[in-house]
């Protein structure tokens, strides 16, 4: 067309000045979907279904102390529910999960992850789900749950499975951080979970196989 002809009779330099100006208003426009972490300090435990008489109580996994955590005692079977109020509606895409630190005893395995406005009435199908896999078996680096943002201000944690070699009833977190999409914020979007059927371990030598999914 006459614009393309017109655009590559400029001057290298003009021509590379809008290339540059262009990708630059790219970079910037994706730079404004900025992931932060939402303040503990906010956040309030409203719901946990299984808490010791003293110490150890849910509200650990929001005090920034990594010493202290949430254990459910392993008196009181799977799944265990913990219900998170973020003290504001917010674009939440993600959280990160903390296992017990100086011990390898109930960390999080399965999980489901909702997201409401509402501190008792949740969606029924979840943003996020699946199983966590740790590095070691005493790994206390935290786990990272994301998801596509959307507007809520209670987040309820689902937890239906754990590892822990002494106690299957057990769960034990040190701390949760939720995050935030303070620039695309939620795009309205629905959060496709996708599960695969689980494979043996492979080699280059190996047959054919074939990988089997469901989703939501």
């Amino acid at each position: 067309s006459k614009l393309v002809k017109n655009i590559f009779r400029m001057k290298p330099i003009k021509l590379f000045g809008i290339l540059l100006a262009l990708l630059g208003r790219s970079l910037s426009l994706y730079a404004q979907c900025d992931t932060t972490v939402i303040d503990q300090s906010q956040c309030i435990i409203v719901f946990a279904d299984m808490e010791p008489n003293s110490g150890q109580l849910a509200v650990n996994v929001l005090d920034g102390d990594e010493s202290s955590f949430w254990n459910t005692t392993g008196s009181v079977a799977f799944p265990h529910h913990l219900i998170i109020d973020l003290g504001d509606t917010l674009a939440v895409n993600g959280l990160s999960v903390k296992p017990r630190v100086g011990s390898n005893a109930g960390r999080l395995e399965g999980y489901e992850i909702y997201l409401s406005n509402s501190s008792t009435v949740f969606p029924s199908n979840p943003e996020a789900a699946g199983e966590l896999s740790y590095n070691g078996y005493w790994q206390e680096t935290p786990e990272l749950i994301h998801f596509g943002a959307k507007d809520a201000r209670y987040l309820y944690l689902f937890a239906t499975s754990n590892f822990d070699q002494n106690n299957s009833n057990r769960l034990q977190i040190s701390e949760i951080t939720v995050f935030e999409d303070q620039g695309c914020g939620d795009q309205g979007k629905i959060n496709q979970i996708i599960s695969f059927e689980s494979i043996g371990k492979q080699s280059t030598t190996s047959n054919p196989i074939e990988l089997v999914a469901s989703s939501n």
